[in-house]
């Protein structure tokens, strides 16, 4: 039975939107897919309108960010599941199927989540995130302000989002990082190791077009609002009573964009060469690390260049 509602809000996403739809699509536990569209300076639009399926809806907004978006398209759904895929990344086939026949059986749980894997601009594997983790449950490492994955990894119950209000819009990045904690007040999370989402590290995604203060910002934020609502059952977002968003230091230098794409890139899969070289794969962890250098420029390149030699010659040593 078709039982999920997947709602993709995008901008600027006309080479990925497709596939990200697609993937949805192909799963015969999605009853619909929900693209909220934000104003984009390419065709996301058109090329969303261009797929012919009956489950599939397109909503335009007006750009109020993507909070805003994911609650337009929450309140257009109808479905007993809901999930966020960004119109960037891509969802494993039969992903929803596997975790919808989860959550009909464990009517105790509230959401259902998995590991996830990074991506690169067309699809390419970088590295894979919590797929050591066992199978359990995580609703306490919620609690405690980590993030054992994902929020795209996520199956959760309608309930539970329409009860915690759908995400909060003073939100402008890290929405998804405080819904996740706002969600485990509710009810119980369970986490199982299949790689659950496939998370593309793009130039034009929201998070590397805004600038690195505005990310650590909202990042703290959504940490110290969890711990409040711990301590008192409330957070000052929800007494309106916010910090003040930092106001930008236009001549500072800021990370993102492209700079960030190539730190993240790199240093994803520098940090999957060196886990392969201590596993013992060292001709593996070799092609890997050559590889990151094919996406590093000026100093990136030299340092993985560094991190070659110094595992050739530790290879070397443990010969002798």
């Amino acid at each position: 039975m078709a039982s999920v509602s997947v709602i993709i809000p995008t901008k600027n996403n006309a080479d990925t939107i497709r596939i990200a739809i697609e993937s949805c699509l192909s799963d015969c536990a999605v009853g619909e897919v929900i693209v909220v569209v934000q104003p984009s300076q390419d065709a996301t639009r058109d090329v969303a309108l261009g797929i012919t399926d009956p489950r599939l809806s397109v909503v335009e907004d007006e750009g109020h960010g993507i909070s805003r978006a994911m609650n337009i398209g929450m309140t257009a759904s109808s479905c007993a599941y809901l999930a966020k895929v960004d119109g960037d990344d891509i969802v494993p086939k039969g992903r929803f199927d596997s975790q919808c026949r989860f959550l009909n059986t464990h009517p105790e749980i509230m959401a259902v989540c998995g590991a996830f894997a990074a991506i690169d601009n067309v699809g390419q594997h970088l590295s894979s995130f919590a797929t050591d983790r066992a199978e359990g449950d995580v609703t306490e490492q919620y609690l405690a302000q980590e993030r054992p994955t994902h929020l795209g990894s996520w199956l959760c119950r309608r309930e539970a989002w329409e009860e915690v209000g759908g995400f909060r819009e003073w939100f402008v990045i890290g929405e998804d990082v405080d819904m996740a904690f706002r969600l485990a007040i509710l009810g119980r999370v369970w986490f199982i190791p299949d790689v659950s989402y496939l998370y593309r590290i793009s130039e034009g995604s929201i998070t590397r077009t805004h600038a690195k203060t505005l990310r650590d910002f909202y990042d703290a934020q959504s940490s110290l609002f969890a711990r409040q609502r711990i301590v008192s059952g409330t957070d000052d977002l929800e007494q309106h009573q916010p910090p003040p968003v930092p106001v930008l230091d236009t001549e500072a230098h800021e990370i993102g964009g492209a700079e960030l794409h190539e730190q993240q890139t790199v240093g994803f899969l520098e940090a999957r060469a060196w886990r392969e070289f201590h596993d013992g794969r060292r001709r593996t962890a070799f092609h890997t690390i050559i590889r990151s250098s094919s996406y590093a420029k000026g100093w990136r390149k030299l340092r993985q260049v560094r991190s070659l030699l110094v595992m050739i010659a530790k290879t070397a040593i443990a010969r002798k």
